[in-house]
């Protein structure tokens, strides 16, 4: 019987005209007419011949779609990436962690995998690596209850140069917490926790870094180093000598020698890895000599212009940097030797080209692109493609199952009926006809001699070019906890305590609190005004906050004993109950009014959401189902979705716009650009393309006729969704039907634009979009006046955007520049300033007289900026010099590097959004922000870049609103008066005010914001903390005690300790009283006790005037047990008990409170 697959597979060889019969005399072959994505099937079908594939691509762009290309059509091989450092040669800083461990993994797997495509950047091959030797020697495998101490394993990380933190992230680091190891191995998605009993490993698990809880167990693991080169005094010493020996400099003046002599990894290393051995190799040493290799295009070519790149970089670092730099020679693999080797392997170049007799051994495939010419609708491409075309079997893919159900409505409109299937193998096991199948494949290949063609949904015009990405994990962060946190607490930085008002922390300290000096506990130290001490008892740390409303320089402190506190308390209490009541009556007007419950059509609305190209992060499915049941009610919704650049708002708006129009109502959308207008409308367009919904456009740029005619079909109704600018805002706009107000980046606008909004409907519904919500914005939603939904969760791919202050300098701009082009990706330049933008291209076109440069700003015609930004998307030119006009909005995921001038003259905010701008996809971004010297900026501006700099993480939008607020002031929380009062208490402890002021009045009765509520004071004589042993982290402690503190129920103890135990290990005996103690608390305020004092044999209870505790129960006690019960006054109980039981003073404790609750 003919086995089908060898047969079509032969056949499709045939098709592309290989020849196996390589033998030592060919030195190359190669192949034309390798269009789409013929290049990946080839190079999956050669597999079948040789074990051992490398792949030399030309771009990581190529690397990134060739890999994901083969993995559809070859399931049986290996894909092994070697990604290239993704940074320019000679630079001063490092690649990201995650990628250096993604490359030693991919070098074990190299060495030990059979029957492997490789795939790399032809640039890897100038990359220096440490022997093989060095990479297979360096394993080292952890059993469970293998004989392995701790020390062994902890010595054995140093050796491999993984970085000791507090909390592991990113591959490469470890953690020591008690009697547990934290790893993450570079060769692992998840970290694992080793737990130890004495010398040997008592339990492997793997764990999530965000929420630290067990995934699975694990039998064993291996741990690969988590770099290319160890840091031990032999390698070092090493090092030293090797510098001395090729580098020509004073060694004392170099910070890589002196951070290598100090044991210290510093940032561009890995241009010095020569250095740290007597031997190096390049990716050619590490491959079996039979294997075949294959180069994307001309590598000869490649190679010639990668060492030119190299050379030059040298002669301008020399030049410009003072740190000393090793010669090409030495850093970097000669490319003649490169050439050289690569003949001595099999190989093949594979051009997308017809080529011609100038290639030796040259012949072009029999393959065709399906191109488009023009730009037809999708129903001619379809009749094109589908109908017309003489091939009798057909592949469409689509990069998602939402968009394949999407395509087969296309299909089935067009009268086309297709097959799914779920494989490339499936597909080539099949008859004749048209099939279906997600894949990652967006071009397209035909084969007429087979009768075969692939085309994608991209190319039938049916899906938006995706842009293939590599994946990473993130971490979640929650941002609702960013001002009441402790975690980011430094020594000196302002605390509030509720019942002493504002000092400074001034770390924890273990005090001695008995006799006879064995009974520590754990304080929060504050110091207060004349260097007085207050010491907080960990578990009363509920009473306790961070400071927030000013610079902690300009933070008050107060004086223990005085009225300073108590005074400011008072006046932020009245001021505090007005914005209550306030705020309330805002809140009880919109309740008043009746608004508009939209009813949702299930089948049409589920229809619309799988046009959505991506998977909802689970904020962003809550966010939408916050805001579907908003609209649902009938009265109006007024709800804000704050999530950082990029984390899918629009889709939000795009939903909600969905169900408003698909009533039969208008909807609003308000923007503060004309670009972001102009986007919204195509993403708008794009979106409703196929459902009878009419959408306008309203802006600057429009005719005076357009403007006009908008405006009359708005009042006619037929105009359903309508986005524009400020001119939505007109007094001689008029709606038939408003339903929905969307308003996006609203930050950008003023209370006054809003409020007209507002006005033009009482009862429509509001949603506002916002990276980083204003101040009072966050006063009225945490106040719960507003409605808060918060998408902070990133796709998972996304990178984080490394940032970067610095003066004017050529260099940096240059290297950034070159950078971003040497990986194929595209530049902002961001100058504000329409004046002097002409000047800027001319110092641009100085810097870098080749690169492609375009300018776009708010004094060009719409016409002009539109096909300037379609063209940037299309990639027709490098670099674009704007003003901040792309500041909102704007998404092309080709570019990753932004430069902004005078970065010093923009606002938190704005800086946080153009940033955003890059880092789109799941290449490393870039921003560079570029101001005069730092004794030139005023603290303001030095504190807003501080700010933007350190806040590099994904999802930091919510953060930088705080830190907005400081740098600020409360002022803009409600206007300039009330400032004072707020910054007299800060932001945080108002805010606690302000949610406790609306509770109380929500719920009828008078806020009493003055008297702070009363806890049980416990004296247990036991020690009670989280030693330092179990969680070395000061902050961590911190962060720890608080949530305990905070605990409302025993459930939520109990969870606590579930996850210490999971993090940490077994609880220490120190802990678990801890957690006792929090316990008796929970029932001592439920009883109304105010105080609880145990002894060795006997224990106090003081009970408050109100308890609920009832006398006449105490008296029964005392009755029938009176040697173990005594009432020494009203409010004071004693209970005795016979110490010489095997009781503890806990226990006792407890069993006193039970039957207090019984009786």
């Amino acid at each position: 019987m003919l086995d089908t697959k060898k047969h079509l597979n032969f056949k499709l060889l045939e098709s592309l005209k290989i020849d196996f019969n390589f033998n030592k005399d060919f030195d190359n072959l190669s192949l034309g007419s390798l269009y789409g994505c013929s290049n990946s099937l080839l190079i999956s079908l050669l597999s079948d011949k040789f074990n051992n594939i490398c792949v030399l691509a030309d771009s990581d762009i190529n690397v990134e779609k060739i890999s994901s290309e083969i993995e559809f059509f070859n399931t049986k091989s290996r894909i092994i990436k070697l990604d290239d450092y993704g940074t320019l040669p000679y630079d001063e800083y490092s690649p990201p962690q995650n990628l250096v461990s993604d490359r030693i993994a991919s070098l074990h797997n190299i060495l030990n995998k059979n029957q492997k495509i490789i795939i790399t950047n032809i640039s890897t091959l100038f990359s220096k690596l440490p022997p093989k030797d060095f990479i297979k020697s360096r394993l080292l495998e952890i059993k469970k209850n293998s004989p392995l101490s701790y020390q062994d394993i902890r010595n054995k990380l140093n050796e491999f140069s993984y970085f000791q933190t507090q909390k592991v992230i990113a591959p490469g680091e470890f953690a020591i917490r008690g009697s547990l190891i934290d790893i993450f191995p570079a060769n692992r998605r998840y970290p694992v926790r080793i737990d130890f009993y004495g010398d040997s490993v008592e339990t492997i698990r793997s764990f999530d870094s965000e929420n630290q809880l067990t995934i699975e167990m694990i039998e064993e693991i291996t741990l690969l180093p988590a770099r290319d080169f160890t840091l031990s005094k032999e390698v070092i010493t090493k090092f030293r000598d090797n510098f001395r020996k090729d580098i020509d400099c004073n060694p004392s003046e170099s910070n890589i020698y002196n951070k290598i002599t100090e044991g210290n990894i510093p940032a561009g290393i890995e241009y010095y890895l020569p250095l740290f051995f007597d031997n190096t190799a390049s990716l050619l040493n590490y491959l079996d000599k039979n294997t075949l290799i294959i180069n994307i295009g001309n590598h000869i070519e490649s190679i010639d212009i990668i060492w030119k790149l190299i050379n030059d970089r040298y002669l301008e670092s020399k030049r410009l940097s003072s740190e000393a730099k090793l010669k090409p020679q030495i850093a970097f693999n000669d490319p003649d030797k490169i050439k050289n080797t690569i003949s001595t392997f099999n190989n093949v170049a594979l051009f997308d080209k017809r080529i011609d007799s100038s290639y030796p051994l040259y012949s072009n495939a029999e393959t065709l692109y399906p191109i488009t010419v023009g730009d037809p609708s999708i129903s001619k491409k379809i009749d094109r493609y589908l109908k017309s075309t003489n091939l009798q079997k057909i592949l469409i893919t689509s990069s998602s199952l939402g968009k394949k159900e999407i395509l087969k409505k296309h299909l089935i409109d067009n009268n086309i009926s297709t097959i799914d299937i779920n494989s490339w193998e499936d597909f080539i096991n099949t008859d004749e006809g048209i099939y279906t199948s997600v894949s990652p494949i967006n071009d397209g290949v035909a084969l007429p001699n087979l009768n075969l063609m692939i085309i994608s949904s991209q190319l039938l015009g049916i899906e938006k070019p995706q842009q293939i990405t590599r994946k990473y994990k993130k971490i979640k962060h929650s941002p609702e906890n960013i001002i009441k946190e402790l975690t980011d607490l430094r020594i000196g930085s302002p605390v509030i305590h509720i019942e002493y008002g504002i000092g400074r922390y001034k770390g924890l300290e273990q005090i001695k609190t008995d006799n006879q000096n064995k009974v520590i506990t754990e304080f929060l130290a504050i110091e207060y005004a004349d260097h007085d001490m207050l010491y907080v008892p960990v578990y009363n740390l509920h009473l306790i906050s961070r400071y927030t409303g000013t610079s902690p320089d300009n933070a008050p402190i107060h004086k223990l004993g005085s009225d300073q506190w108590p005074k400011a308390q008072k006046r932020a209490a009245k001021q505090v109950r007005d914005v209550a009541a306030e705020l309330l009556d805002i809140y009880a007007k919109r309740t008043k009014v009746k608004g508009i419950s939209f009813s949702i059509d299930s089948n049409s609305y589920h229809e619309f959401s799988i046009e959505f190209p991506f998977q909802e992060t689970e904020d962003q499915e809550k966010a939408i189902n916050d805001v579907i049941t908003d609209l649902e009610k009938q009265n109006p919704m007024d709800r804000v979705i704050c999530g950082d650049v990029g984390f899918g708002k629009t889709e939000v708006a795009l939903r909600a716009a969905f169900i408003v129009a698909n009533a039969g109502h208008q909807v609003a959308i308000l923007v503060p650009t004309t670009l972001l207008a102009q986007q919204h409308y195509r993403t708008f367009i794009e979106r409703f393309k196929k459902w009878p919904v009419n959408i306008g456009l309203l802006s600057r740029f429009k005719s005076i006729k357009e403007i006009e005619g908008t405006k009359n079909d708005l009042k006619k109704g037929s105009v359903d969704i309508i986005i524009g600018t400020h001119k939505l805002l007109s007094d001689d706009i008029d709606f038939k039907s408003l339903g929905l107000v969307i308003i996006d980046e609203e930050h950008r606008f003023g209370v006054n634009h809003k409020e007209k909004l507002k006005k033009l409907r009482s009862n429509i519904d509001i949603l506002s979009l916002t990276a980083t919500p204003i101040p009072r914005t966050l006063n009225m939603t945490l106040g719960g006046i507003r409605d808060l939904s918060i998408i902070a969760t990133p796709p998972e791919e996304r990178l984080s955007i490394r940032t970067i202050h610095s003066e004017w300098n050529e260099l940096s701009i240059k290297e950034a520049i070159t950078r971003e082009v040497h990986r194929g990706g595209q530049i902002y330049f961001v100058h504000n300033h329409i004046d002097t933008i002409e000047s800027i291209f001319l110092k641009l076109k100085k810097i870098l007289p080749d690169l492609k440069i375009q300018i776009a700003h708010g004094r060009m015609s719409e016409k002009d900026l539109e096909i300037i930004m379609i063209n940037f998307y299309k990639r027709d030119f490098d670099l674009l010099l704007c003003t901040t006009i792309i500041e909102s909005g704007i998404d092309i995921p080709s570019a990753n590097t932004i430069i902004i001038n005078r970065a010093d003259k923009l606002g938190l905010a704005q800086l946080h959004q153009l940033r955003g701008r890059v880092g789109r996809s799941t290449h490393q971004a870039y921003a560079l922000l570029m101001t005069p010297p730092k004794i030139a900026l005023n603290d303001d501006a030095r504190k807003r870049l501080e700010a933007i700099e350190s806040l590099e993480e994904l999802g930091s939008g919510f953060t930088l609103s705080s830190h907005d607020l400081e740098i600020r002031g409360a002022g803009e929380l409600l206007g300039k008066d009330q400032s004072g009062k707020i910054q007299a208490i800060g932001y945080s402890y108002y805010n606690q005010l302000l949610e406790k002021a609306v509770k109380s009045l929500k719920d009828g009765k008078e806020p009493d914001l003055i008297n702070v509520q009363k806890y049980t004071d416990i004296e247990i004589g036991l020690p009670t903390l989280i030693t330092e042993k179990y969680m070395p982290d000061i902050h961590m402690r911190l962060v720890h005690y608080k949530k305990i503190g905070e605990a409302i129920s025993q459930k939520e103890l109990n969870e606590i300790q579930i996850e210490l135990i999971d993090r940490f290990g077994l609880i220490p005996d120190e802990t678990k009283a801890l957690f006792s103690v929090m316990s008796l608390k929970l029932k001592a305020n439920t009883l109304g006790i105010k105080k609880i004092v145990a002894r060795e044999d006997k224990a106090f209870f003081s009970f408050s005037e109100d308890t609920i505790v009832n006398p006449l129960a105490l008296i029964d006690l005392v009755n029938k047990k009176p040697k173990s019960y005594k009432i020494d006054n009203q409010y004071k109980l004693t209970y005795t008990w016979n110490k010489n039981e095997s009781s503890n003073r806990i226990n006792e404790v407890d069993s006193v409170l039970d039957l207090l609750f019984i009786k």
